[in-house]
């Protein structure tokens, strides 16, 4: 390996030939790479590996000189002379425009490039990242310009150890530098290359999309059978793919859209058709694909399908035969969003409205008529139906309403026959749920009276037991107790009594055991007292807000203390959502209310929730709500803070057990008695730290 660089190349190349040959022995192997190690310890062996680098095709010899290169740029580039230097830069980014290069020794060589930007960019190599931003402007370089941008960015950004902090802060600045003329750079063409290339793509993928259903590929007599399935997995890829096309056809011009729109429309929909008209329907994951794209098309493009055969077909369907339920769900929607997004005759709309909603109320039965089996009875459609048209117009809400009413009445007749059946109950309540969270204005308030006066009547009378059901009754009333309408305000004391005498008694014992049902009942607590509050304190609004009087009159105080005795309840309990709703309530009416100031609230529970809080701190089951439950402890304190310092924390460490009366004294002394609230709070959780290690390195 020492005469000349072109018997030097042969040489190489035949010695590499030789060691990757599965016929030489390993003896041989080791001695030959003796040799390659010997020469790449030579300190000019760089020299040569230039010149084999541009004369050489063999992949293993361009590797050999490329890792050879690496070594001296990594260990000895700064000793190198400026010359050698630049012909050695030049040279490697020569190298990486030519054409010819393997794409893995192309990828090296930019390596090795960026690495010597690495210790010369930009004092000794000025011209390194205005190369890559003309590589990211021409279009026959431009992905060669991502890579060289890529590896910029991996190497220089966050460069790795053997490089000192000064530089590695000197590289990330200058890098940072750059990031506006390289978005610039990136992102100038994409407007062109959007309208020159998408319509082309859309407009043959919709073409394969329709060789595919005219020749039912899903049922290609071809063998094997993996390519069938190959061929539906392409079939649905592409029918998914046009999704993200959607919103780009939207912003055509309105003859190109409404063309591709109808063909987007045919792809899909007649795909949904195979399985009213065919005894062999497609697959599911294809009739899966059809429908996300037909949701697609009716959200983004909105077009007018009510004359269309296939359309009115679909809406006046009860099941759809080989549909999953996640499917026939995306099909619902889509066939609401046909109905009541596109602009049109509000008639037509509205026939074509009720038509679904009838169907999808069969089940149910008529007003008046014997009550279906329990097995039969379902609302679970018309229940997402209303929810996909929450954020709806105020004119498609009263339409809604219009052609619900009927089935409303029949939900609320069958009620009570349904009442012992948890499922069938819950089913039902959850439409009623979405009824009133949806249509709660439509509806209006007499009606709404009536119909939460019958569910309470319904549950006052029965025997309650946590569950599903209960917690859609709970959701309901919440909704009630919010609704800013002062005629709901009748209902205050039947929820109270309803929550109180049934419900409370039903999972206090064990509120752990039901946490769905516990949560529901803190909001609708929080709701009563939130929205409420002058069913309790029947005062004027500046009185409210104003200084709390300790001669204040309470109504209803019995209820008032047994809805904060159940705040506190959740408080003790190790179910973390349940102690954080109970919390975070709490600090909310005291925000609204003032709660912490009333005479009833500091007689009665101020002590007891400090206490408790402090128990929970110290026990650390809450741990990740500390700084919460410390605040919340500041705001407490803050009623009375010489009676917290001077009583309570005297009382609290009374009762902690392993800690002798000097430790006591000490974790007193050390209690900072700044009021503000950082301050407070670190004292609070410092001394159940210090608390809790005075117990745990007490003797035995």
């Amino acid at each position: 390996l020492q005469d000349n660089d072109a018997a030097a190349l042969q040489n190489l190349e035949h010695l590499m030939t030789e060691f990757f040959s599965p016929e030489t022995t390993n003896e041989r192997k080791r001695t030959i790479e003796r040799s390659f190690q010997e020469f790449a310890a030579q300190i000019d062996s760089w020299r040569p590996c230039l010149h084999f680098l541009s004369s050489t095709n063999n992949h293993y010899v361009s590797m050999f000189a490329l890792s050879t290169l690496e070594t001296t740029i990594g260990r000895r580039w700064p000793i190198l002379p400026w010359e050698d230097r630049a012909l050695t830069r030049s040279t490697l980014y020569t190298l990486s425009l030519e054409r010819g290069v393997a794409p893995f020794v192309r990828n090296k060589v930019v390596k090795l490039v960026v690495d010597i930007a690495r210790h010369d960019w930009p004092h000794f190599y000025p011209d390194f990242y205005s190369n890559i931003l003309q590589l990211l402007s021409h279009k026959h370089t431009r992905l060669l310009g991502l890579i060289y941008l890529r590896t910029a960015s991996e190497e220089l950004a966050t460069p790795r150890e053997d490089l000192p902090i000064q530089r590695k802060n000197e590289l990330f600045r200058f890098l940072s530098a750059q990031v506006p003329l390289t978005l610039d750079s990136l992102t100038s063409d994409d407007q062109s290359i959007d309208q020159s290339l998408a319509e082309e793509v859309v407009s043959q993928t919709l073409d394969a999309c329709k060789f595919a259903k005219t020749n039912q590929l899903y049922k290609a007599p071809l063998q094997p059978a993996a390519i069938v399935i190959d061929l539906i997995e392409v079939h649905s890829q592409l029918l998914a793919s046009l999704q993200a096309w959607c919103h780009w056809i939207a912003n055509r011009p309105e003859k190109t859209k409404e063309s591709l729109c109808q063909r987007c429309i045919d792809s899909c929909i007649l795909a949904l058709d195979y399985t009213t008209f065919c005894d062999n329907p497609p697959p599911a994951n294809l009739i899966h694909s059809a429908t996300h794209l037909f949701q697609s098309i009716t959200a983004i493009l909105k077009p007018v399908l009510w004359d269309e055969p296939t359309f009115r077909n679909l809406i006046s369907m009860v099941t759809y035969p080989f549909f999953k339920p996640d499917t026939i769900k995306v099909l619902r929607r889509a066939l609401v969003n046909a109905i009541v997004l596109p602009h049109g005759d509000g008639s037509i709309r509205e026939r074509l409205l009720s038509t679904m909603i009838s169907t999808l109320s069969t089940p149910l039965g008529l007003e008046g008529q014997p009550v279906p089996s329990e097995s039969t009875i379902t609302v679970v459609p018309l229940t997402q139906l209303l929810e996909d048209c929450s954020a709806s117009s105020t004119t498609i809400k009263k339409i809604l309403h219009s052609c619900l009413g009927s089935t409303i009445n029949r939900t609320l007749e069958l009620l009570p026959y349904m009442i012992r059946c948890q499922s069938v109950c819950e089913i039902l309540l959850s439409f009623l749920h979405s009824v009133f969270s949806v249509l709660q204005q439509q509806l209006g308030p007499e009606f709404t009276q009536n119909a939460v006066q019958g569910m309470l009547h319904i549950y006052t009378r029965e025997n309650i037991s946590a569950g599903p059901a209960l917690d859609q009754l709970l959701e309901i009333l919440i909704l009630v107790v919010s609704a800013p309408s002062s005629a709901f305000k009748a209902f205050v004391p039947s929820v109270t009594n309803l929550c109180l005498g049934q419900v409370w008694p039903a999972v206090g014992n064990d509120l752990s055991a039901y946490p769905d049902t516990t949560l529901v009942l803190l909001k609708l607590f929080y709701s009563i007292l939130m929205h409420r509050w002058q069913y309790f304190y029947n005062t004027s609004i500046l009185r409210t807000l104003g200084h709390a009087d300790e001669e204040e009159s309470v109504e209803h105080k019995e209820e008032l203390v047994a809805i904060l005795e159940a705040f506190g309840q959740a408080l003790l309990q190790p179910d973390v959502n349940i102690f954080r709703q109970s919390l975070q309530s709490l600090e909310q009416l005291n925000i609204r209310w003032r709660l912490y100031q009333r005479a009833i609230f500091k007689v009665h529970l101020l002590e007891r929730f400090l206490m408790a809080l402090f128990t929970v701190l110290f026990q650390q089951s809450h741990n990740l709500l500390a700084d919460e439950i410390a605040t919340a402890i500041h705001s407490l304190a803050s009623v009375n803070i010489a009676w917290f310092f001077g009583h309570f924390l005297p009382t609290f460490l009374a009762s902690c057990e392993g800690v002798d009366d000097m430790q006591k004294a000490t974790l007193l002394g050390n209690f900072d008695k700044s009021t503000d609230q950082p301050t407070l709070t670190r004292s609070v959780l410092q001394l159940i730290s210090d608390l809790r290690c005075y117990q745990f390195c007490r003797p035995g």
